[in-house]
């Protein structure tokens, strides 16, 4: 048993690696200039050029790469998640201030989720193949697919990948956080 939990714990790794990786790669290809987006709000108007360098070297954008990448997985493994463009404090502060909404939440959500399945299992189980087993498993299976539906369009809408044609400019829609 503890050869197994040592080797999952090294599997681990690679996949934290990879959705390092990733992530990084996601912040540095959402457009715009994040030191852009940060002054826009505080300064308005024309921002001279010299603040947006100094706001850059400020949040390490001036260096390569490879070392943002290095300063972001210390910072994160450290507990520092950066600082909100938007509301402009900390991150780890926002996550442990939302903290409990989310407990609270996925415990309500995982109750729910208990008590159907049981409830469904039941009677699925007590009247196996009668009319009442079969709307129970088409219930189960049509809740799965919309559940999965929704979880892809959401996404899709998060990222833009349909490329809808809504009424808002682009300059109008705020960027995440």
């Amino acid at each position: 048993m503890i050869n197994y939990t040592i080797k999952r714990i090294f599997e681990v790794i690679p996949v934290l690696l990879i959705v390092s990786i990733i992530v990084f790669s996601v912040m540095h290809l959402l457009p715009g200039d994040p030191t852009l987006l940060m002054l826009a709000g505080a300064e308005g108007g024309s921002i001279p050029q010299e603040r947006l360098d100094e706001l850059r070297i400020i949040m390490g954008l001036n260096k390569p790469l490879y070392e943002q990448y290095y300063n972001f997985v210390t910072n994160a493994i450290s507990g520092d998640l950066g600082t909100s463009i938007r509301l402009r404090t900390p991150v780890t502060e926002i996550l442990l201030q939302k903290f409990p909404y989310t407990i609270k939440l996925s415990l309500l959500g995982l109750m729910i989720a208990i008590f159907l399945g049981v409830l469904i299992g039941l009677v699925a189980a007590l009247f196996k193949d009668t009319w009442l087993d079969h709307i129970t498993m088409t219930f189960s299976l049509g809740f799965a697919l919309l559940y999965k539906i929704s979880d892809c369009s959401e996404n899709f809408i998060k990222f833009n990948l349909l490329r809808n044609h809504c009424i808002a400019e682009p300059a109008t829609k705020m960027l995440p956080s």
